[in-house]
């Protein structure tokens, strides 16, 4: 895509995260959190729309000292066998640039590690240049997973620690769900971070719901729910219960960066009036 086609792509996108941005309150705490449930292409770039102005466009991390970098991470676990870890980088502080983000310069490596076994993150041709992931497909001893930013030349910054919350396992639900009837979920076991449910689909407003309280259950009140106006009635939807706990990003980093561990499960259903 030439550059013209690219800043057209990045206004129609910083539309769309304005609207998250206003419907989540802001910051890339709850950005990060309220996107998990998107579809993959969408999440990452409403992650990577923050700036909401102007042409995205990265630059080598050769060309910034580790701590005017910002690394935002995430650890997903969406079962024992699928752990994935995400990585964004950009210039922070004095460095900070709107719609700015680095590409793995020269020298520069981003790693996952957990329980002895290290995990390269990379890039992907579906993805943004500038997002990096990887996923583990077996169990993560302990539930600990470390991050390192990895440099060949300058200080690295190994120790990003991420710490999952407790596993846990959601109930079947009803194949065909009513959004003027409440809804009872249960999961086993409770835990005392904190728990948030996503619902989404196409005939039907977003919404998400914080568990102030986790006892293993929730009902989704009837009528929460609302339909997108002009839409088909009824349609395929996903119910995400996840919980979050937050991590220790390294502190060679700028003070800005962010970590977030998170267990998440994840139903479909078929919504009707």
């Amino acid at each position: 895509m030439n550059p013209r086609g690219e800043c057209i792509e990045s206004a129609i996108l910083c539309i769309a995260a304005a609207n998250l941005l206003s419907e989540t309150g802001g910051g890339l705490t709850a950005i990060l959190i309220a996107t998990m449930w998107l579809p993959h292409r969408l999440a990452l770039l409403a992650v990577t729309t923050l700036a909401l102005a102007g042409c995205r466009r990265s630059v080598p991390s050769t060309q910034y000292q580790t701590p005017d970098v910002q690394g935002d991470f995430r650890v997903d676990a969406w079962s024992p066998e699928e752990t994935t870890v995400w990585a964004f980088l950009r210039p922070a502080g004095e460095q900070e640039e709107a719609g700015l983000f680095l590409t793995m310069g020269k020298g520069d490596e981003l790693w996952a590690e957990a329980g002895g076994r290290r995990l390269r993150l990379e890039t992907h041709p579906e993805d943004q240049a500038w997002t990096y992931r990887g996923t583990f497909r077996d169990p993560v001893p302990d539930g600990a997973v470390r991050i390192a930013f990895e440099r060949r030349d300058g200080a690295s910054a190994p120790e990003s620690i991420a710490d999952l919350p407790d596993p846990f396992e959601l109930d079947p639900i009803p194949a065909e769900v009513s959004r003027a009837s409440a809804l009872e979920m249960r999961w086993t076991p409770a835990a005392a971070d904190p728990l948030e449910i996503t619902v989404a689909g196409d005939c039907m407003e977003e919404a998400a719901f914080q568990v102030k309280d986790d006892r293993g259950r929730y009902t989704l009140p009837a009528n929460a729910i609302k339909p997108v106006e002009g839409a088909q009635k009824d349609c395929d939807a996903d119910l995400i219960v996840r919980r979050t706990r937050p991590g220790h990003p390294d502190p060679g980093l700028h003070d800005g960066s962010t970590l977030l561990a998170s267990q998440a499960r994840k139903v479909r259903f078929r919504s009707v009036p």
